[in-house]
């Protein structure tokens, strides 16, 4: 039921959510390891709807790992220790074209954390270093 995210948020006081747009760099669910998801969630695609795919980082718990977004005016590609796994064709009209917030959290149980191991104890989501380029 843990749900850990690195994600980037569109301005909520302009639009909201999903109209603001939301880039899910990373996200795993403890009920699901050794998978990571890549999401984007916009107007026409959003919740368990959204534009995403995953990629299999066995042993994703147990070892550092880079998740990366590359991201311009024409696409949206994401990416785990340099391997590419998911990509975007961005265009004018989607709200990818704004600043975005930088956010981090570790979520548990809901629709997509599903059910929360009734021996769950704790759970940690470490972090060694964010970088931007622009």
């Amino acid at each position: 039921g843990s749900w850990p995210a690195i994600w980037l948020l569109g301005d909520e006081s302009k639009n909201k959510w999903p109209d603001c747009g939301e880039i899910d760099i990373m996200e795993h669910i403890g009920n699901n390891q050794d998978v990571v998801y890549g999401s984007l969630h916009y107007p026409e695609r959003f919740g368990g709807n959204a534009d995403s795919d995953t990629v299999p980082v066995p042993g994703v718990s147990n070892n550092f790992h880079v998740y990366s977004v590359e991201w311009n005016a024409q696409t949206i590609k994401f990416f785990v220790d340099g391997v590419e796994f998911h990509s975007y064709n961005n265009n004018s009209n989607s709200p990818f074209n704004d600043p975005f917030f930088i956010r981090m959290n570790i979520a548990m149980g809901g629709t997509f954390g599903g059910n929360i191991d009734p021996n769950f104890t704790e759970s940690m989501m470490e972090i060694d270093y964010i970088r931007v380029y622009q």
